[in-house]
């Protein structure tokens, strides 16, 4: 019950019997066994969906008027039909929607998500890409997959995936980095020639680029990491090497299905 969840919560904390919390990646096994009441019921993580899209009443404390009524999920429907209206709208004009409409193998670069994400900004306060994607979660928590970690939360592909979804080009949301194992294994698998595990090794830590900022070119590569870059050559052999492999690994992890 909730008063046994309460029970348990209150008496870890007052006797301190936690260990120390570092990271949301460590096992934290007895914060878990806290909540577990929680993660074991559907309706109770449906709900905690709700009020991780802060979609709940707030009220000052020691007061008793409502500064803060939230949304419900009518107000997540008007929100995500709007984001919608928009897409479709301004799909021939920005080039990132009219590339995802058209389901194009071209390269979605960082910039264009950058200016995809700037024009939503500036025209609905309410196109946060957290913000559509937990609003598309309270509509359908079915088809939609939280974003579990920090870097997958803040990834600027999520916007690739809200358009691909608000455009009915794929089923579901997910996250691209949910896929990324795989698509890494077909990427190599498609490859011409055999890669060594050098070749392997060099190539995963651009992968961790492309899902969270979308496409990366040669000259991007160059700026950021000039290191990196200079292994890549080795390894492939060429500047031009490099930037075939970079566009057919950014094209196999971006893209659809």
């Amino acid at each position: 019950t909730m008063y046994d969840l309460a029970v348990f919560i209150f008496s870890a904390l007052e006797n301190e019997t936690l260990p120390p919390f570092n990271d949301v990646n460590y096992p934290n096994t007895e914060r878990k066994t806290l909540v577990a009441l929680l993660a074991n019921n559907p309706e109770a993580r449906k709900y905690l969906l709700i009020l991780n899209a802060g979609f709940v009443k707030i009220l000052i404390p020691g007061e008793d008027e409502v500064i803060y009524t939230g949304f419900s999920k009518e107000e997540a429907t008007s929100t995500t039909q709007a984001f919608e209206e928009y897409v479709k709208t301004h799909r021939d004009e920005i080039e990132a929607l009219r590339i995802i409409y058209n389901n194009q193998n071209k390269p979605i670069t960082y910039s264009m998500l950058s200016d995809l994400k700037e024009k939503l900004l500036a025209v609905d306060a309410r196109f946060n890409m957290l913000r559509l994607w937990n609003s598309y979660s309270i509509i359908n928590i079915e088809k939609v997959s939280p974003l579990r970690s920090e870097t997958e939360r803040e990834s600027l592909t999520n916007l690739i995936q809200l358009v691909r979804y608000a455009f009915q080009i794929i089923p579901e949301l997910k996250s691209l980095s949910s896929f990324v194992a795989s698509r890494f294994e077909l990427w190599c698998g498609q490859n011409q020639r055999p890669l060594t595990e050098q070749q392997k090794e060099i190539v995963k830590q651009i992968v961790g680029y492309i899902v969270a900022n979308g496409t990366y070119t040669n000259n991007e590569l160059r700026e950021e990491n000039i290191t990196l870059f200079a292994q890549m050559v080795k390894g492939f052999g060429s500047a031009k090497e490099v930037d075939e492999v970079l566009g057919s690994l950014s094209w196999v992890i971006l893209k659809a299905a």
